[in-house]
């Protein structure tokens, strides 16, 4: 098994899930399908179609071992408002792309450029987002 990669898969899959909760939110909960919805979902694809390329789904999903992953049963059943949710997911997006980017230095360096992008693009859609949030006015 090569850890590295379960590592990179571990974090694809949360970057990739966190984006999809965040366009949901702001879709379906603030009725937002312009803008911010459409970079989200550019931002998903270049991360989707950068892992495929440079680490290949299959390769990923080889090393994956979700059945004995130890942080599979925590649980946080605290209440939250849709902005937290929307708040505490772009956190997961940047921390996954900050893991995507060190450990791929350690297999595939020149992937690492790709992952460092993304999240400085969204760091400028987290703003926009959150700038967007604060003019609703709304808390929950």
């Amino acid at each position: 098994m090569d850890r590295k990669l379960r590592i990179i898969d571990a974090n694809f899959n949360r970057a990739r899930e966190a984006l999809r909760v965040i366009e949901d939110g702001l879709r379906f909960y603030y009725d937002r399908d312009e803008n911010y919805v459409k970079s989200l979902k550019e931002l998903r694809h270049k991360l989707s179609v950068g892992v495929e390329k440079n680490f290949g789904f299959s390769v990923l999903k080889k090393e994956r071992d979700s059945g004995y992953d130890i942080g599979k049963d925590f649980d946080s059943r605290e209440k939250e408002t849709v902005r937290q949710v929307i708040e505490r997911n772009f956190m997961r997006t940047g921390e996954a792309l900050r893991t995507l980017e060190e450990y791929s230095k350690t297999t595939v360096p020149e992937a690492s450029l790709l992952f460092h992008d993304l999240r400085f693009d969204l760091y400028e859609i987290e703003k926009e987002v959150i700038l967007f949030l604060d003019r609703t006015g709304e808390k929950n």
